[in-house]
C-alpha cells in the first residue's frame, strides 16, 4: 500500500525551500524507528505533491507517531486509481497548537524546525513509545519555543538560560497564555541546589488541559531557570532527562578568536556535556543545532564522543544541513546515551 504525506506551506519562504530534503530526512527517520520500508520519494497527485512512502496496512500506534512530523499537513492513502484518500491530520496538541508561535522575537528559531529537532532525539531515543509524560531538558532555551513544542506533547519540559530577560519574557508569556485561556495551574518560585551548596531559582508552572485533570492529580510542568547551562543542569538528579534538544547560538561571536583551537563557546560546551550525560535516563537522546560556520560538526561529535554519548552519523544526519541566512548555514547532530 502506498500512503503520501502532504507537507504543510510555511510562512518562511527560506526555510519552505529547505522543507522538502528536510522532510523526507525526518520521514526516514521516523519509518526506522517504526521498522516500516524506508525508501521515500515525491509524488504529485493532481497539482498536489505528497511524500511517498510503502507500507502494509498502518496501525494506529503508527499513524500517531507518524503524525508527529512536523511538517505534516495530512497523510493519505495513495489509491491506484490516482485517487487519495485522506487518513490522518497532525496530531492534537496537549495545550493549543499556536503555543509555540505566538511569542515572535529577534532570532527565534521557526517552530517547524523546533518541532523537527524534538524528533530527532524522540525517535532516536528508547522512549519513542512511552505512553507516560517525558522529562525534556533544553539547556539553552532563550524564550521557550522547544519547551512550549514539549508541552504540547504532553511532556514537562525544563529550560535553562543565562539571558534573565529571556527567562522573564518566557515566565510572562507563558502565564498570560495560561489564564488567557483558562487552563488550571499553579506558578510557584522554589530554589535548586547546583554543586558547591549554591543555589538557582526556579519558576515551574503545573497545569493540566481540564479541571477535570488537573483535580486527579494529572499534571505536567514547565519550569524556567536563570543560569549557566551546565551548573543549573547538576541541580536535578542523575538519569531525570529523557530528551536534551537545543538550538545552540548562531551568531558569529561565538566563533574561535585568531590564534585560538577552540572557541569559547566551545569551551562551554565541553564543560556542559558531560554534566547533561549524567543528568540523561540510559536509552535518552539529545539533539543539538548549530550554525556550521562557527562550529564544525565533528568537533560537536568529538565533544559528544568525550562526554561518553554515541553520536549518530551518515544517513538521514548527512542531509539535515540547510541555509538560514547569509552567516548561517544550520545543520544538526543527534546521540543517545546507550
Amino acid at each position: 500500500m502506498t500512503y503520501g504525506i502532504n507537507l504543510a506551506p510555511h510562512a518562511n519562504a527560506r526555510y519552505e525551500q529547505a522543507a522538502r530534503p528536510l522532510a523526507q530526512a525526518e520521514l526516514t527517520l521516523i519509518l526506522n524507528a517504526l521498522n516500516l520500508d524506508a525508501n521515500t520519494f515525491f509524488e504529485n497527485r493532481n497539482g498536489a505533491e505528497f511524500l511517498c512512502f510503502f507500507a502494509d496496512k498502518l496501525t494506529h500506534r503508527q499513524c500517531e507517531r507518524l503524525g508527529l512530523h512536523s511538517m505534516l499537513h495530512f497523510a493519505a492513502e495513495m489509491r491506484e486509481d490516482g485517487s487519495v484518500f485522506p487518513l490522518f491530520g497532525r496530531n492534537e496538541s496537549y495545550l493549543f497548537g499556536d503555543l509555540p508561535s505566538i511569542l515572535k522575537y529577534k532570532g527565534k528559531t521557526n517552530e517547524s524546525f523546533t518541532h523537527l529537532l524534538v524528533n530527532l532525539a524522540l525517535f532516536e531515543s528508547a522512549w519513542m513509545h512511552e505512553a507516560s509524560p517525558l522529562m525534556l531538558l533544553d539547556p539553552m532555551c532563550g524564550r521557550g519555543t522547544t519547551l512550549f513544542d514539549a508541552v504540547n506533547r504532553g511532556y514537562d519540559a525544563v529550560g535553562i538560560d543565562i539571558d534573565q530577560a529571556d527567562i522573564s519574557e518566557a515566565s510572562n508569556f507563558f502565564a498570560r497564555y495560561l489564564k488567557y485561556h483558562h487552563i488550571k495551574h499553579t506558578a510557584r518560585e522554589d530554589s535548586l541546589t547546583m554543586g558547591g551548596g549554591k543555589n538557582v531559582r526556579r519558576k515551574r508552572f503545573e497545569f493540566a488541559r481540564s479541571s477535570q485533570d488537573y483535580k486527579d492529580k494529572k499534571t505536567i510542568s514547565l519550569s524556567l531557570i536563570k543560569g549557566d547551562a551546565a551548573d543549573a543542569a547538576s541541580a536535578f538528579k542523575d538519569a531525570t532527562f529523557h530528551l536534551i534538544c537545543a538550538d545552540l547560538p548562531y551568531g558569529v561571536h561565538h566563533g574561535p578568536k585568531a590564534g585560538a583551537k577552540i572557541s569559547g563557546f566551545e569551551a562551554l560546551l565541553k564543560n556542559a556535556l558531560p554534566v547533561f550525560y549524567r543528568k540523561m535516563k540510559r536509552g535518552g537522546a539529545i539533539s543539538l543545532s548549530f550554525n556550521s560556520y562557527t562550529l564544525k560538526k565533528d568537533a560537536l561529535h568529538a565533544m559528544l564522543a568525550e562526554a561518553g554519548f554515541v553520536a549518530l552519523k551518515g544517513g538521514v544526519y548527512d542531509g539535515l544541513e540547510h541555509w538560514v541566512e547569509q552567516a548561517v548555514m544550520r545543520d544538526a547532530v543527534v546521540a543517545v546515551k546507550k
